[in-house]
C-alpha cells in the first residue's frame, strides 16, 4: 500500500498489484494504523465506490458504446458529488484519506475535480502538480479523461 498527500489533510491510498504477495500484510491493519497516525477523520472508499466504472470494455461494440455513456454520466455525478464533500471536509479542517484500490485514477480524477472545481487548475495544471507527489507515471485513461473534459468545459460555463 502506498499513500500520499496530495494536499494539504487529503491523502489517497494506492493498493499495488504485487500488495497481497508481501508477508503479513493486512490491508485494514495497515490503514489503521496509517488512519491513526495521520488523524484521519472522513474516509472516501473510491476503489468500491466506482465499482461499475470500465466494465463496459468487456462488451461488443454496440452495447459498449451505450455502457461508455452511462459510465461517464455516472462517473461525472461521483466526482462532482464527492470533490464537493471533500471541499465541505477541507473546509472544516478534517483530514479525508480516498481509497483508490489498484486503479490509482479512480482517486486521481476526485482529486482533479476538486482542483479544478476549487483550485481554478484545468487538467493539465493538476497533472502536473501531482507527478511532483507521485513517482508513479500518470496517464490518465482515455474514459477518465472524458469525463474529466467534461468536468472542466462545464466548470469554465
Amino acid at each position: 500500500m502506498d499513500f500520499y498527500q496530495l494536499l494539504p489533510n487529503i491523502w489517497i491510498c494506492i493498493l499495488r498489484p504485487n500488495a497481497n504477495q508481501i508477508e503479513n500484510f493486512v490491508p485494514k491493519v495497515t490503514l489503521k494504523q496509517f488512519a491513526d497516525q495521520h488523524k484521519i477523520t472522513k474516509l472516501i472508499k473510491a476503489h468500491k465506490d466506482l465499482d461499475f466504472f470500465g466494465k463496459s470494455s468487456n462488451y461488443i461494440d454496440i452495447i459498449k458504446t451505450q455502457m461508455e455513456r452511462d459510465e461517464i454520466k455516472k462517473l461525472y455525478s461521483y466526482l462532482l458529488n464527492t470533490s464537493k464533500k471533500i471541499f465541505d471536509f477541507y473546509s472544516q479542517g478534517e483530514n479525508t484519506l480516498i481509497i483508490s484500490g489498484y486503479d490509482m485514477y479512480k482517486s486521481l480524477s476526485i482529486i482533479i475535480t476538486f482542483l479544478i472545481k476549487y483550485a481554478d487548475m484545468n487538467i493539465t495544471q493538476c497533472i502536473n502538480s501531482m507527478k511532483t507527489k507521485i513517482p508513479y507515471p500518470i496517464n490518465i485513461p482515455n474514459n477518465y479523461n472524458k469525463t474529466l473534459i467534461l468536468v472542466e468545459k462545464l466548470d469554465s460555463n
